[in-house]
């Protein structure tokens, strides 16, 4: 039976979309990014009804959105209350993100033992006072050893509230970072609760019956009601799905990848595994624990304005409007392209005219000032890359892969200034969308075990267990494996999904009573780790 698969990438110029039919690209598009929602909308149309596409047949919709950290970096999130439960022994200054911080009466012990209860009068008065900001979020430290003062704090406010939980958002016990990633992970809610919407009614509309995904920071999915719950996991997933749609076209690895988008270029590695990974992803002034793709973005890209003076040529770090050739007021690097005949985007003759109305009192030529600007581009890119590779741990002289509408036209000329093999496969310019079409599902689970008290934890949530004394590590371990799979068959039906986890961490130390050994306590990390499903034809 044919599989269909649709990936959808949401950049800040343009949105990328593509249907895949088993191995092959059956369609594509790439439509203006003017209003997410109604790009989203658009590009399933253009897809399924053109296609004649029923959308039962759809195995499932995978989108790749910057929507959260565009908002975030515009400061244009909604105001949040930071509702602080820090316990003995930590100054809860340290742990103010938000615009407004309050630290309550409470104590949770580093074993999960409730040691003080929290005060309602004093919850009361907060209410109150910020009964009219949207976003409350609420962090206990050792939460996720027992969650019970934060589910207490967060029932208190009205259903109408945003809230957010430190234990649900990560499982870590590092309290200042989960306090930080608390407060950015409400303020996602919110933003990310619209496209929710949209996406529910377009479902309707379309008759679409397969589950939507969300591509992570690190390359993997999460379904829609995970997203709910944490959308901080969706804030960087551009340039992660870029470099998997370039493995899955090209299958090449330890390549340096240059995707150039409309706004920006973003670099990153594939490794022998995949993708290369940073931890501890900061986003603007936020900490976070965060997985994210290894990658560097310069600011410019295909719709960079030219700033022209009498002896003097600028890129602009930044997008002012549409290249001149698609109806924009300003010459950009796209419309440079134009001029020089090196492409042919939108309307080439509007480039040259733009380009010359520009340096008409000026001291420059129009295919002079074209140059300029291509060569200023490309010694910034040669810069970066340069920087990128000394910086980290590459094979020697790595060749290069493009990706974005410009690829075909800038990367070879890189690559010969760089002394560089090269490819540019055929769809690189919707590679971020192949990206989201390609990768499987991955799941994550922390579970945490106090033997002495029966006590368990996964994901900061209580569950119940019957174990006798002899439990060990290798069970501990099996636990949390088959709570992997388990996830697994819940948020994918694909028979070839690899469902084989692994475990990325594990701690334990034994619980000591009067001079004996009384039980163990474990924390156990397991993944089933981003990959690519399939490698395209």
């Amino acid at each position: 039976m044919n599989r269909y698969v649709v990936g959808i990438d949401t950049g800040g110029t343009n949105t990328d979309s593509v249907l895949l039919e088993n191995n092959s690209v059956i369609d594509k598009h790439k439509i203006p990014s003017k209003n997410t929602l109604k790009s989203i909308e658009k590009s399933l149309k253009k897809l399924l009804v053109q296609n004649s596409i029923n959308g039962e047949k759809l195995d499932r919709v995978v989108l790749a959105t910057t929507r959260i950290l565009n908002k975030v970096k515009q400061n244009r999130t909604p105001k949040t209350i930071s509702i602080l439960i820090s316990g003995p022994g930590l100054d809860p200054e340290y742990a103010c993100y938000a615009e407004f911080n309050e630290n309550i009466q409470g104590t949770i012990d580093h074993r999960g033992r409730k040691t003080e209860e929290i005060d309602y009068s004093e919850l009361k008065e907060i209410k109150d006072r910020y009964k009219n900001l949207p976003c409350i979020a609420i962090s206990c430290k050792f939460s996720i050893r027992n969650p019970e003062i934060e589910k207490k704090v967060s029932k208190a406010f009205d259903s109408d509230k945003i809230t957010s939980m430190a234990h649900e958002v990560n499982g870590k016990l590092n309290y200042l970072t989960r306090s930080s990633m608390t407060v950015l992970n409400v303020k996602s809610k919110k933003i990310h609760n619209k496209l929710l919407k949209r996406i529910d009614k377009v479902k309707q509309n379309l008759d679409i019956k397969a589950p939507f995904y969300f591509t992570k920071s690190d390359g993997g999915l999460l379904n829609k009601e995970l997203t709910q719950r944490n959308p901080i996991n969706l804030i960087k997933s551009g340039p992660v799905m870029s470099a998997y749609g370039l493995l899955s076209l090209t299958k090449q690895r330890n390549a340096i990848t240059i995707d150039i988008g409309g706004t920006t270029t973003d670099i990153s590695y594939i490794e022998k595994k995949g993708p290369k990974l940073e931890k501890n992803l900061k986003v603007s002034n936020y900490k976070t624990s965060l997985r994210s793709v290894d990658s560097i973005d310069l600011p410019y890209g295909g719709d960079s304005a030219i700033k022209i003076k009498s002896n003097k040529i600028d890129l602009l770090k930044e997008r002012k409007d549409d290249s001149a050739a698609f109806g924009g007021k300003y010459p950009t690097l796209t419309d440079a392209l134009n001029s020089l005949g090196i492409t042919e985007k939108g309307n080439t003759q509007r480039s040259k005219r733009k380009i010359r109305s520009h340096v008409r009192d000026t001291k420059f030529e129009e295919k002079d000032a074209a140059k300029t600007v291509l060569n200023r581009y490309i010694k910034e890119l040669k810069t970066k890359i340069k920087e990128f590779t000394k910086e980290r741990d590459t094979v020697e002289n790595p060749p290069l892969l493009g990706a974005g509408a410009l690829s075909n036209s800038i990367i070879p000329k890189l690559a010969s200034e760089l002394n560089k093999k090269y490819q540019v496969p055929e769809h690189a310019e919707i590679a971020g969308a192949i990206g989201c079409a390609v990768i499987q599902p991955s799941i994550q689970v922390k579970l945490h075990l106090d033997t002495d008290r029966k006590k368990l934890t996964i994901n900061g949530e209580k569950k119940e267990i019957n174990f006798n004394k002899k439990f060990d590590l290798n069970q501990a371990k099996d636990l949390a494996i088959d709570q992997v799979k388990t996830k697994a068959k819940k948020i994918t039906k694909s028979s070839d999904i690899d469902k084989t986890p692994k475990i990325a961490d594990e701690r334990y130390f034994n619980v000591v009573k009067n001079g004996r050994v009384k039980g163990k306590i474990y924390d156990i990390t397991a993944k089933l780790e981003p990959r690519i499903e399939r490698y395209l034809n």
